[in-house]
């Protein structure tokens, strides 16, 4: 292939990522990353993009979007941008154009992955390699399953948007305080970024940013420290309730912005205590739950990395 052949975007809700490769092969050197919210399309941020990267020759474009693909579009869940394959193909002229959900391409990022690109969170004595579960809390909360390699076979998912089941008085009054500001009652709204903002309003009636709160976690602010250990709770609980659903023996996978801003909760004992706590829900079910592994995926653009197993399969 020729220079400046294919093209790689990750579209999330906060942040795009894009990354130019002479071919499949390649590794990645220079990738640009724009806040969505500076532009109101996607088709804004992308010609930006071509225009500061030069790109001339417009080949192959393969798009990991935060949203549910169908025949051919996406609608951001969390940004009110429609991404369709006829509107790029017509504006932009690419060859080939692929467009898939961001955690199914997510999925293909294992087969890239160094061994110093995963932390273990929990260790298992594992004996299968399928199917592995993907979990990223971000701006929303992304979900998908790796069922096989070859032939290639993902299942994307909206598990984010599954309904938010309190198990205790408090986080029955969360959900209570989620209707009173008009916001669904969903598992998105209690392990994401916006999660981080919600449980923060609930605990304060202070409406601080995600990241403003994981660094006055950082600096030792009790509610935002509190606010970081609910997360811990459910995130153990969600990777739980994903076990228990699909047995991913191959291993659950961690990745996400927020996960990468609270990384360094990993090593605090008292947090990730919570997480354990949670990710063993149900005491009949501890010895499956021995058998799955946990990671936290540290490379710091794995939907991007993993996209190229999808071209891979797709260029066969």
């Amino acid at each position: 292939m020729t220079k400046n052949n294919i093209i790689i975007g990750d579209i999330g809700g906060t942040k795009s990522r894009f990354v130019c490769l002479p071919n499949i092969k390649s590794e990645f050197k220079e990738i640009k990353v724009y806040i969505n919210s500076n532009y109101s399309s996607f088709e804004k941020v992308f010609s930006e993009y071509l225009k500061s990267a030069a790109i001339k020759e417009k080949n192959i474009l393969l798009l990991a979007v935060a949203g549910p693909v169908i025949k051919g579009e996406a609608f951001l869940t969390n940004l009110s941008w429609k991404i369709s394959i006829k509107d790029i193909k017509k504006e932009f002229q690419f060859k080939k154009i692929f467009l898939v959900n961001d955690l199914y391409a997510l999925s293909g990022c294992v087969f890239h992955l160094r061994k110093s690109d995963l932390k273990p969170i929990k260790k298992a004595p594992s004996n299968k390699t399928y199917p592995k579960a993907f979990l990223a809390p971000g701006t929303g909360l992304g979900l998908s399953f790796l069922i096989s390699k070859n032939p290639l076979k993902i299942l994307p998912s909206e598990g984010g948007h599954i309904p938010f089941s309190p198990q205790n008085e408090e986080e029955y009054e969360f959900l209570k305080f989620l209707k009173t500001k008009n916001k669904p009652q969903t598992y998105e709204e209690a392990l994401s970024g916006r999660g981080l903002s919600n449980w923060y309003a609930f605990y304060t009636g202070k409406e601080l940013s995600p990241e403003d709160i994981t660094e006055r976690a950082k600096n030792g602010e009790k509610e935002a420290i509190k606010v970081i250990k609910k997360f811990f709770e459910l995130l153990g609980r969600r990777c739980y309730e994903i076990s228990v659903s699909l047995q991913p023996f191959g291993g659950i996978y961690l990745a996400g912005g927020v996960l990468e801003a609270l990384r360094e909760f990993f090593e605090q004992k008292d947090i990730i205590q919570g997480f354990y706590e949670n990710f063993y829900f149900f005491e009949h079910m501890k010895k499956l739950l021995e058998n799955i592994p946990i990671y936290l995926i540290l490379h710091p653009f794995p939907v991007l990395l993993g996209a190229l197993t999808i071209l891979h399969s797709r260029l066969k």
